[in-house]
């Protein structure tokens, strides 16, 4: 190895680690990046296509609880009364799930397929679809605010707002 005082010549020996430690960074870098970017496409594909994150909400989260009817807190006064009869409408209308209350039910489908085809098969001003959803107004005269208000309310549910909330 050649030094003189202004000039430190590295030979090929002392360069080859360095070498190594950068190419290693630079293809770990490369890989965290490449696995970041797959996950985060797949996340938003799933997101999209699936919407997986809505498909299995219990339609009991929208069943008043009963301090919010006391108060009158409750969103969607319409659902007030609602009570489970799964075993009653689901064996007509293949639900998976199903509520009804004096002027509504609420029906939970498999697919988005089966709610469109059953919401279709109801007169249009008796029926409103959200996903795997499908809200019949029973009563008349439940009126357009409450309607929009229902809509609303089921449009803009998130998994993260029932975790836990069923037994």
């Amino acid at each position: 190895m050649t030094t003189d005082s202004t000039t430190r010549h590295i030979s090929e020996p002392e360069r080859q680690p360095r070498m190594v430690r950068l190419s290693s960074v630079l293809v770990i870098g490369v890989i965290v990046f490449v696995l970041a970017t797959v996950s985060y496409a797949y996340w938003q594909y799933s997101k999209v296509t699936h919407d997986s994150f809505r498909r299995d909400i219990p339609l009991s989260l929208y069943v008043p609880r009963a301090h919010d009817v006391e108060r009158g807190t409750y969103s969607a006064p319409v659902l007030v009364g609602l009570s489970e009869k799964t075993d009653e409408i689901c064996s007509v209308n293949e639900c998976n799930q199903a509520f009804e209350g004096n002027r509504v039910k609420l029906m939970r489908f498999d697919s988005k397929a089966k709610a469109s085809k059953f919401a279709r098969s109801l007169d249009g001003s008796t029926a409103y679809r959200s996903g795997w959803i499908v809200v019949q107004f029973t009563d008349p005269t439940v009126s357009r605010e409450e309607r929009f208000r229902l809509a609303f309310l089921l449009d803009s549910t998130w998994t993260s707002e029932h975790r836990g909330s069923e037994g």
